[in-house]
């Protein structure tokens, strides 16, 4: 199983074999791209929610990615109506998961399962993943990159969440926002697996950092960030679709390269419980 884990993480890495068709959401009278596998049947769905201020064409990379795995990945243009608004972003998205039940692609080449949908939050979208997955949206799971504190507080909602999440936290306290990554793991209401990514930053999750932006980054590693993405992408692939080879990327005990598992507070506690016995209990006789 460890063997088939390690070349999954190793084949995830990198683009997938399905062929990506693009589109809008015109037709859903929406602003947004969409990324799909062609193909005449349903595929699983993934909802990006970018963070405050990147626009969506930060995301076609890791849209592309998805796609080529698999699964349709919509990226909306969400209005924003102030600095840290997460309630309102939070309305249109669970308006966005209804409109895209049945939604077909490309005329009828690429068509969307609204029964398999997920979300991934980035930054101030991972507080927007938060609120949505407390108020029944249909969903099958949730990843939250790099979640910042927003208005209301996500914190508000983690506790009343029922769907699983993948929490990815940064391995060094930002300097530019609120991070909240730990304690939204740590009160997430369903399991929940948290990871860090040496290398990887909430700036640089889109593979397009500001020092990168500005021609000032020295380094063209992309390890740490393929490391994210094969992550990401074997978690939401499982969570959508239930295949076993994949279970490993929802495993707290997996290692999976390039990434750290954190232990929430309940599972530092379950794990430094003592085990009980397996041994059946003798049968009492006259």
């Amino acid at each position: 199983m460890a063997t088939k884990l390690k070349k999954l993480v190793s084949d995830l890495s990198y683009i997938g074999p399905k062929r990506v068709m693009r589109g809008d959401l015109s037709d859903a009278h929406l602003e947004g791209v969409v990324f799909a596998p062609t193909g005449r049947t349903s595929v699983p769905t993934v909802i990006v929610i970018p963070d405050w201020l990147t626009p969506v064409g930060a995301y076609h990379e890791l849209a592309r990615h998805l796609a080529s795995w698999g699964m349709a990945c919509v990226v909306p243009k969400l209005k924003n109506n102030g600095l840290n608004d997460a309630a309102d972003m939070t309305e249109q998205v669970a308006a966005l998961v209804q409109t895209l039940r049945g939604v077909q692609l490309g005329n009828g080449t690429a068509q969307l399962d609204g029964d398999k949908v997920a979300l991934l939050g980035h930054g101030l979208g991972g507080a927007v993943v938060a609120e949505t997955a407390a108020k029944g949206v249909p969903l099958k799971a949730v990843v939250a990159a790099y979640p910042t504190e927003a208005s209301p507080s996500p914190l508000e909602y983690t506790v009343r969440a029922t769907v699983p999440a993948l929490v990815i936290t940064p391995e060094f306290p930002p300097l530019l926002s609120v991070d909240v990554s730990e304690d939204f793991a740590h009160s997430w209401g369903a399991s929940v697996v948290m990871r860090k990514v040496p290398g990887c930053t909430r700036m640089g999750m889109t593979g397009n950092s500001l020092l990168e932006r500005f021609g000032l980054s020295e380094t063209n590693d992309k390890k740490p960030l393929r490391a994210q993405t094969a992550l990401m992408t074997g978690y939401l692939w499982y969570q959508l679709t239930g295949e076993k080879d994949f279970k490993g990327f929802a495993a707290l005990d997996s290692d999976i390269a390039g990434t750290e598992v954190v232990l929430t507070e309940q599972q530092e506690n379950d794990d430094a419980a003592p085990k009980r016995s397996k041994r059946p209990f003798a049968r009492l006789v006259r």
